[in-house]
């Protein structure tokens, strides 16, 4: 099969533009300019009638504005990718007339690790039938310091273009223009950054502080369903200079202003817009702490308006579904502190909106006395009756694996950390710990700085122990506590590990064992006494235990790397016949065999070039196993939704997994969705369908056989024409636009409004 990787341009007519102005009094006009533009998708139909589209996740995946153009009803089969499969879904779209939907409609393959992140997957289409369809793009012009009026439709969702360049913070005002309506905005940079979100309701006028991204942001908007005229709004993006707070400086002053007013003794309200000021402060060599408080006038309106609201940003990211820019909000703030270091050299920003006279403090300082001890225990106390924070600097030179644990007199705790990688994302997570050694997690802590702080009850009173050790590369390793190997691994192999106590003395160390992905997804777990017996000239064979132990590992891991994580918990001698003798941070040392038994665990692997199609046959030989299971990689297109069938012989139970590598883990769609589509029979053919995600699956054939005569699988995969739903044309500022067509655009005035639609037909599709 091969990809047309092209957009193949039908036509481009260009028949408008529209640029209407909604005349608001002789006195006060506004000028509101939105470009129109419509698309028509154009789909091929597979030769059995059936239309496949592929819709990979994308920036307009808020896009409400398609329709199908249909001359009869169509059945579909939607296939949303979710981390355990796919949910299929079916319907009919019923004609005649446009039919609304969204092709974009993705779930993920999420991550349990700290240290990954989630990926957004594909959604197929089958739809029994032929169409075209046709995309709506609504959008308008955002400039720096200028106020633009928009009137848009509700249930739709409208776009911004608003470019910054050398701007280091931005506030967003968004005015709106009438009650009894709910609506929302989400902020997007050119690189598909989230940058910031929000919404409001009933004539709110509400300020988003946001610290920008890269290029031309996108400012996507859209209303409630409920609201039959035009929605309008006010919209100003304003540049800023935060103000700085140094180090050891305060910073103190009033929200003033409120919507509530009292006018010949009655109260009367005025919409307002909050009064905002953002902040800036970094420590890039010490820990250090921002702390705030708010001071709320003792009389305050039952229902005040505009709420405090204090939002923390920076320029670093967070680990979501796709890039987001790292922001908070904490609504009536009271006081508290927050522990921070610029890690990577970032710059944090502190935000206050509000009003109503509430006064404010916010001080920077820095944190003496914060690196907090490893491998030995510390004292812990709060002697306020009320809740406290503390805060620590932890500094990990090299990969490495912690287990924490705790013993604690009075009260209780909890702790949390973060990092900032080089890549600038930020990490964060909870530090669990246990009382008792043996039970406390690993956490896999690669090299770097990391804030650490503790939120203590009152009175609280506890000794805490930070067990740090390093990850290896090499096969032997010697510990008191922690450390732990790592190993190459492709996602989709199986492997044994066996490890082996070294020390040359009479001990039997129980050892604790955790497998993790290169995210710090924990896979496998597992403890086992392992011993040695020495009689002084060579090593005996313990009577209750080995001194080897030795697990396949069937669970997939990942690629690059897996972890293994490795704990002495218990240290006795053995010489006894009952381990009554713990030895206390004895250095234990381990050495470690990788080994790759995928082959082992299959009757028989190969390879399938599918191109236009292809097949491959499996022999199931005599003498054979009731239980076989057989491997096939193939070579095909991604994007492309694919027919299999199965002729099967001696075989009397079959199923099938498709594994798929994305992004260095593997997606499973399982048989139970497999089977969604499936018909035929074991004696007569098996048929069912898949999307390719990747561009190298491979099915895990399981079979069941009578052990008659020798049999067969044969396998024949085909594809089938696969229609790619695409994003749309960039999109670009409206004078950009009106520049490129100034010259040929024929311009209709309708009704004193000055309409410019601009129709393009494109096709991409994927073909044999």
């Amino acid at each position: 099969m091969s990809r047309i990787n092209k957009k193949t341009l039908l036509c481009l007519l260009v028949v408008a533009a529209m640029t209407f102005s909604l005349l608001v009094t002789p006195a006060s006009a506004a000028q509101i300019t939105m470009t129109d533009e419509t698309f028509e998708r154009v789909f091929e139909a597979d030769e059995n009638g059936h239309t496949y589209l592929y819709a990979e996740p994308t920036i307009f995946d808020m896009i409400t504005s398609d329709y199908l153009n249909l001359e009869e009803d169509i059945d579909y089969e939607r296939y949303r990718n979710d981390n355990n499969g796919w949910t299929r879904s079916t319907g009919t779209f019923s004609s005649p007339g446009l039919v609304p939907l969204e092709w974009h409609s993705h779930d993920a393959l999420t991550t349990d690790g700290v240290w990954g992140e989630n990926t957004l997957l594909p959604t197929f289409w089958d739809l029994d039938g032929e169409t075209n369809a046709t995309t709506n793009r609504r959008s308008f012009t955002l400039n720096m310091g200028q106020t633009t009026t928009i009137a848009i439709e509700s249930e739709l969702m409208y776009i911004g273009t608003l470019p910054i360049v050398g701007v280091e913070f931005v506030h967003l005002t968004i005015n709106s223009l009438q009650d009894d309506i709910e609506w929302e905005f989400i902020i997007l940079d050119s690189e598909d950054t989230v940058i910031s979100y929000g919404g409001g309701m009933e004539g709110d006028i509400v300020v988003t502080p946001f610290k920008p991204g890269v290029g031309t942001h996108y400012l996507w908007i859209g209303a409630g369903f409920d609201y039959s005229g035009l929605v309008m709004f006010d919209i100003h993006p304003q540049a800023v200079t935060p103000e700085t707070i140094p180090i050891g400086n305060v910073v103190q002053d009033t929200l003033p202003g409120s919507e509530l007013t009292v006018v010949d003794g009655s109260i009367v309200h005025t919409e307002k817009a909050p009064t905002v000021r953002t902040y800036k402060y970094n420590s890039p060599t010490e820990l250090a702490m921002i702390s705030y408080s708010f001071n709320y006038p003792e009389i305050m309106p039952l229902a005040s308006p505009h709420p405090t609201i204090l939002s923390l940003s920076s320029d670093t990211y967070m680990a979501a579904d796709g890039k987001m820019r790292m922001y908070y909000d904490f609504p009536f703030p009271l006081s508290d502190n927050y522990f921070y270091k610029s890690i990577q050299g970032e710059t944090y920003y502190l935000t206050v909106m509000g009003g109503d006279n509430v006064q404010y403090a916010l001080y920077n300082s820095v944190v003496e006395d914060f690196e907090i001890p490893f491998n030995e225990e510390f004292l812990l106390q709060n002697l306020n009756e009320d809740v406290a924070k503390k805060g620590y600097l932890l500094t990990v030179e090299e990969d490495s694996f912690m287990r924490v644990n705790s013993t604690f007199y009075s009260g209780s705790c909890d702790w949390y950390i973060y990092t900032v990688t080089e890549d600038m994302v930020m990490r964060q997570f909870t530090v669990n710990y246990d009382t008792y050694f043996p039970d406390s997690p690993f956490i896999y802590m690669p090299a770097g700085e990391y804030v650490l702080f503790v939120e203590m009850d009152g009175d609280y009173l506890g000794e805490f122990e930070f067990n740090i050790g390093p990850i290896t590369d090499d096969l032997t390793i010697s510990m008191t506590r922690v450390g732990g190997f790592r190993v190459p691994t492709n996602a989709i192999d199986f492997f044994n590990m066996t490890i082996t106590l070294l020390n040359e003395d009479n001990v039997t160390a129980t050892t604790k064992v955790e497998l993790f992905d290169r995210t710090g997804r924990s896979l496998v777990d597992t403890s086992y006494p392992l011993s040695n017996w020495w009689d002084g000239s060579s090593f005996m064979d313990h009577p209750s235990f080995d001194n080897t132990f030795s697990l396949p590992i069937y669970t997939l891991t990942s690629d690059e790397f897996t972890l293994i994580a490795v704990s002495p918990v218990y240290v006795a001698n053995n010489t006894e016949g009952s381990l009554t003798d713990t030895y206390a941070l004895y250095n234990v040392s381990y050495s470690l065999d990788w080994d790759i038994i995928t082959e082992d665990h299959y009757t028989d692997m190969d390879t399938l070039n599918i191109g236009n199609g292809g097949s491959h046959v499996f022999t199931l030989e005599l003498p054979g196993e009731v239980s076989e299971s057989y491997y096939l990689e193939m070579n095909l297109t991604k994007g492309v939704w694919y027919n299999v069938s199965i002729i099967l012989d001696d075989v009397f139970l079959f199923s099938a997994d498709l594994l798929q590598n994305i992004g260095g883990r593997i997606h499973i769609t399982p048989w139970t969705d497999l089977d969604d589509n499936m018909f035929g029979t074991l004696g007569n053919g098996l048929f069912f369908e898949f999307g390719a995600l990747t561009e190298n699956p491979v099915f895990i054939f399981d079979v069941m056989r009578s052990l008659g005569t020798e049999g067969n699988i044969t396998v024949r995969v085909d594809p089938l024409v696969t229609n790619l739903i695409e994003d749309l044309p960039a999109l670009v500022p409206t004078t950009d636009l009106f520049a490129g067509l100034a010259a040929t655009a024929p311009y209709i005035a309708v009704g004193g409004i000055i309409i410019a639609v601009v129709v393009v037909v494109y096709l991409k599709k994927f073909k044999k």
